[in-house]
Formats: C-alpha cells, sequence, structure tokens
C-alpha cells in the first residue's frame, strides 16, 4: 500500500487474480453439483420407467412422485393371471417389497426382496385365486403390490356373466345364420320357378 493509503498496481493485480481463482472454483463447483443433479434426475426418471413395463402387466402412474421418489400406480394386466404368477415375475425384477391381499394393508401379505420370499406365505387357495385388479406404490427397487382377488362367490358371479354373454354372442351368430339361410332358401325357390317344367312332369 503506498503512502497515502492507496493500493499499488501490483496489490491489485494479485487481488485480481485471488478473485479470479475463487470465482473459476465457484464455477466449476456449480458445474460439478448441477451434472450430479441432472445425472441423479435421469436415473430417476430411467428408473421409474423402467419399472412401468413387465411381461404379465404393466405400472401407469396413478399420481404424482413425492418428495421420497414414490409414486403410486395402477397395474393393468396385459392378460389373467392367478397370484402365483404374479409373485413369480414380480420376483424377476430384483426388486424389495410387499405383496399384500386386498387394498389395506392390514391384509394377508408376503414380503420379498429380489428374487426370494423373505416372510410371511399365502395359502394354495390365493396362490391359485386369479386377480381382479391391483394398484401399487412405491419407486426406485420399492414396490409395494395390492391384489385384490376373485372369491369363489365373485368367481362364480363373474363366470356366471361370461357365460350369458357367450350364450348372447352365440344367439347373435346363430340369428345371422338363420336369416343367411333363409335369403338363400330365397335364391333357390326363385331359380327353381324360373326353370321351365319338362313335359314328362
Amino acid at each position: 500500500m503506498n503512502a497515502d493509503g492507496t493500493l499499488n498496481g501490483m496489490n491489485v493485480r494479485g487481488i485480481f487474480c485471488i478473485y479470479t481463482q475463487i470465482m473459476l472454483k465457484i464455477v466449476l463447483i456449480f458445474e460439478i453439483f448441477t451434472g450430479i443433479v441432472t445425472h441423479s434426475r435421469m436415473t430417476k426418471v430411467n428408473k421409474r420407467k423402467e419399472i412401468l413395463t413387465m411381461k404379465l402387466f404393466e405400472l401407469r402412474a396413478a399420481g404424482p412422485e413425492a418428495g421420497d421418489c414414490t409414486a403410486p400406480y395402477d397395474v393393468v394386466f396385459r392378460n389373467e393371471c392367478t397370484v402365483r404368477e404374479f409373485i413369480d415375475e414380480v420376483l424377476k425384477k430384483g426388486e424389495w417389497g410387499s405383496v399384500i391381499i386386498g387394498s389395506h394393508f392390514d391384509g394377508p401379505r408376503i414380503e420379498y426382496k429380489h428374487d426370494k420370499i423373505v416372510s410371511g406365505v399365502f395359502s394354495q387357495d390365493i396362490l391359485d385365486a386369479k386377480i381382479k385388479n391391483a394398484t401399487a406404490h412405491g419407486g426406485w427397487t420399492l414396490m409395494d403390490y395390492m391384489l385384490n382377488i376373485w372369491t369363489d362367490e365373485q368367481k362364480l358371479r363373474n363366470e356366471y356373466a361370461q357365460t350369458l354373454k357367450e350364450i348372447a354372442r352365440h344367439e347373435s351368430e346363430i340369428a345371422k345364420l338363420k336369416k343367411k339361410a333363409h335369403d338363400l332358401e330365397d335364391q333357390l325357390e326363385s331359380i327353381d320357378a324360373k326353370r321351365p317344367v319338362s313335359e314328362n312332369d
């Protein structure tokens, strides 16, 4: 510093260099942090996309993602399947969580981790039951599934309703066939009416 209290040129340049270095470090740290956050967000998005498609069923988002990166899902089945088939599919995903019978967490349940069931057991009746509908909740590698299954009474009522639909479908097809046969019969009668009658007749 000069005698009059002002900074000389050397000190000014030195302070400027230090300030520049500090700012460069701040920018570098910000870029690194931004890159980490972006990568983390992309990983979350990709992970969420990965869990949406499965062989027997797919998950469709049923609500927004919460702060803990979990979200609710509707389970959309590609084909009808049993509880046993559903569990076999879930165990292939490398996830962990619960499979619960019913829409509440106090129903019969098993806990699974990766490809193994770690606690709980379902009866053979439950394992063989067809799934009526299901929901899920989770994120990353955690996923809890809530399954509603057909009871014996519901199964009978459903089979009865399906049988009535089959009868109605067949009756409609039979009615179409009868109409077609009637039209063909009219055409044949018209041809016969135009045919000349031989003297021998």
